[in-house]
């Protein structure tokens, strides 16, 4: 004979049914329901009181959750088989006609002789728990189609193994089946370009090492046919040991070719444009050169002294734009000329053409390591030729000997530069006078600061002492030129 349950052992197990957060139902040999704990009550909408008694299919409703047919036999099945029973694709419905998505599991009830007294049923709510995954389902899609749609990959490499899981588009970059593709750091390291493998291995090793910041390589990769694709590898570490050992790295590989292809594109079509123009600034310097060398032959046949100075003045003038075309030539970049040697070379050239005996006036230069564009290069240019023209023909007559200095410095914090030429010559006549000029020369030099957009000041001598100020057309960059020094021609 059994003897009846300990009273306080069935109140503190009625307070652990309480306390759980599952559905608990218990039901006689017959199938009909015996105990709900609180949580069964608020699941299917019957109360304790309420529910004892009936059959545990009228308490405990089922649907199945794809086709919404009842799944009937749940009792049966457990007390005729002793089995347990269970599932997570069922719907319960409630006593008011709600449903929500269970997850149940039904066992028999032994007592000490194992002979079955009943069913005892646990099961929980899956409502949160579904949308949970909902989310986490349209999340991963979501991110698997941005993925795809700017063809990158996800991989998760074991630092310690050298084992990698990859996602299917990584697999896609590279023409594998996902299915079947499989990935490691020595496969990755094989597919690797040879002439790319050493900067990888040295990127890789100085972020692992923490020597970078960050994980980011551009390299090739072979694909399944046998080509080679450019891919943008980035990665960050996401776990540790201990002792500070990397144990994991997160990143994505991204498909860079056609970037690639497009920049090769774009540099080829570069360095041809480069070289027509250079070959257009060559030919331009060849036909002044052609042009200053007719000019000096028509003045070397004509007695009249003037005429002949006019064609000297022309002549100069020529080769300083000649000499700016050669200067573009040469420069590395042919948007902008670099003042320095320009104006050097442009002021030695006029030296060795007019100065009279050599060594008698000395040039002394003061330009900053500045670049202009050619348009406001080209009127500095012409300027100083002007005016160091204009210093040694009429400066220094009878061979007097003197100084020209030509500067060209910037005007810190303001935005502009000053272009400075004077002389220690015997100086502007009395008779000068600035707003009526009648020398060619000075009325070039008026009409090229205007089209500089600057201001041109004469400054008191002694010597004449000429200043142009003006704004570059964009900030002008340094130049890694010689320091300036003191020339003599």
């Amino acid at each position: 004979m059994t003897s009846p349950p300990d009273p306080i052992t069935v109140s503190r197990l009625r307070a652990t049914l309480a306390s759980l957060g599952e559905g608990v139902i218990t039901t006689d040999l017959h199938g009909a329901v015996l105990e709900l704990n609180p949580e069964a009550e608020r699941l299917t909408g019957w109360t304790g009181t309420e529910a004892r008694g009936q059959p545990l299919e009228t308490v405990f409703s089922l649907l199945d959750e794809r086709s919404a047919t009842p799944l009937a036999g749940l009792t049966q099945t457990v007390l005729r088989h002793g089995a347990v029973v269970g599932g997570s694709d069922a719907l319960l419905v409630a006593r008011d006609g709600s449903r929500r998505p269970v997850a149940h599991n039904a066992a028999p009830i032994r007592d000490e002789s194992g002979a079955i007294q009943g069913v005892a049923l646990v099961f929980s709510d899956q409502t949160a728990p579904q949308a949970a995954q909902r989310a986490l389902r349209t999340s991963e899609e979501r991110l698997r189609l941005a993925l795809a749609a700017a063809h990158q990959g996800l991989y998760d490499l074991n630092l310690q193994t050298g084992e990698c899981v990859v996602s299917p588009e990584y697999a896609r970059l590279l023409g594998e089946d996902p299915a079947s593709f499989h990935e490691d750091y020595a496969a990755w390291v094989a597919r690797t370009h040879p002439d790319d493998r050493p900067a990888v291995r040295q990127a890789y090793e100085d972020y692992l090492a923490g020597r970078r910041t960050e994980h980011r390589i551009e390299y090739r990769q072979r694909t399944a046919d046998g080509q080679w694709k450019w891919l943008l590898s980035v990665g960050q570490l996401v776990a540790r040991s201990a002792d500070g050992r990397p144990l994991r790295l997160l990143g994505t590989h991204t498909d860079i070719s056609a970037r690639k292809h497009a920049e090769a594109a774009l540099r080829d079509s570069l360095h041809e444009k480069e070289a027509l123009l250079r070959e257009v600034h060559h030919r331009v310097k060849n036909n002044l050169q052609i042009i200053s060398s007719l000019l000096r032959l028509e003045a070397a046949g004509i007695d009249h002294p003037l005429t002949r100075a006019v064609l000297q003045d022309m002549q100069h003038r020529i080769r300083s734009m000649a000499l700016l075309h050669e200067t573009l030539y040469r420069a590395d970049n042919l948007a902008r000329v670099p003042l320095r040697p320009y104006l050097e070379r442009l002021c030695a050239q006029l030296f060795r053409s007019i100065a009279g005996q050599p060594g008698t006036v000395q040039l002394h230069l003061d330009i900053a390591p500045v670049w202009l564009d050619p348009a406001q290069a080209i009127p500095c240019g012409l300027i100083v030729n002007e005016l160091v023209s204009n210093s040694l023909k009429h400066a220094f007559p009878q061979g007097a000997s003197g100084e020209v200095r030509v500067a060209l410095q910037p005007l810190h914090p303001r935005p502009e530069l000053r272009l400075s030429v004077r002389d220690t010559g015997v100086g502007l006549p009395d008779t000068f006078d600035p707003d009526h000029l009648r020398s060619l020369g000075l009325q070039l030099v008026t009409d090229l600061t205007r089209q500089l957009e600057g201001t041109l000041a004469i400054e008191p001598g002694p010597g004449a002492h000429f200043t142009i100020t003006f704004r570059p057309a964009a900030a002008p960059g340094a130049c890694a030129e010689t320091p300036p020094g003191t020339l003599t021609p």
